[in-house]
């Protein structure tokens, strides 16, 4: 509930669907579709998120992003490597592009 969803997810046989998990913000409007041709995610809606800068790993969403709408909060991205003097000789990690869709590839993401 509340999520942003990244890439279409295959059903998960919960009997409570769309009581507990529903209200839900889809990158995709065709995963959005995929998920409610299995009478999933009924109130979810899809769009651009409005990331801040997803490319270097901000995913913070930037003031009338459409997944508030959802009830989707930002959260505290401050974790990892805090401490001053470990940053300077700490690896920088490696952002990987977003994914949004399947991969054609069978088993791939």
């Amino acid at each position: 509930m509340h999520n942003i969803v990244t890439t279409p997810y295959e059903p998960i046989s919960m009997n409570n669907w769309g009581k507990e998990i529903d209200s839900n913000f889809f990158l995709s409007k065709a995963a959005l579709l995929k998920a409610q041709e299995l009478n999933q995610d009924k109130n979810s809606i899809a769009g651009n998120a409005l990331f801040v800068d997803a490319k270097a790993g901000n995913y913070k969403l930037k003031t009338g992003s459409p997944a508030f709408k959802m009830g989707f909060k930002n959260f505290d991205e401050n974790f990892g490597v805090t401490l001053p003097a470990l940053k300077k000789i700490a690896d920088k990690p490696v952002i990987k592009p977003l994914c949004t869709a399947l991969n054609k590839e069978k088993g791939r993401r």
